[in-house]
């Protein structure tokens, strides 16, 4: 299966009907119907998909050079969260996983 990798997009459901017009790229881009959030019966154990979806939208923030370090670290703490919810549900399925921190490059602060 695939899952969206950005984040944000993980957060808009797929139509299924766009009545004879070419979907937009965001309703190309969500998630399908059949999958739901949190991915891991781990974090499924944790929290709602409404608590999961308000951790999504932390995770999905951009944050910039002029962000203060409170708001940084929010950020980065609540992406871990949705990166290792997706690894927990690839290794509940059978996959060998790993989490790897990029090393921070000025031209792109993300670490994706």
């Amino acid at each position: 299966r695939l899952i969206p990798t950005g984040i944000g997009k993980s957060l808009l459901e797929r139509g299924e009907n766009f009545r004879g017009r070419m979907p937009t790229s965001s309703e190309r881009s969500a998630r399908p119907p059949s999958i739901s959030y949190p991915r891991s019966a781990s974090l499924g154990d944790r929290c709602t998909a409404t608590e999961y979806a308000i951790v999504a939208s932390i995770a999905d923030y951009g944050v910039g050079e002029g962000d203060p370090p409170d708001v940084v670290a929010r950020q980065r703490r609540a992406k871990r969260i949705v990166e290792t919810d997706r690894l927990g549900h690839a290794a509940e399925k059978g996959y060998d996983v790993r989490l790897l921190d990029m090393m921070v490059d000025p031209l792109y602060p993300k670490r994706e």
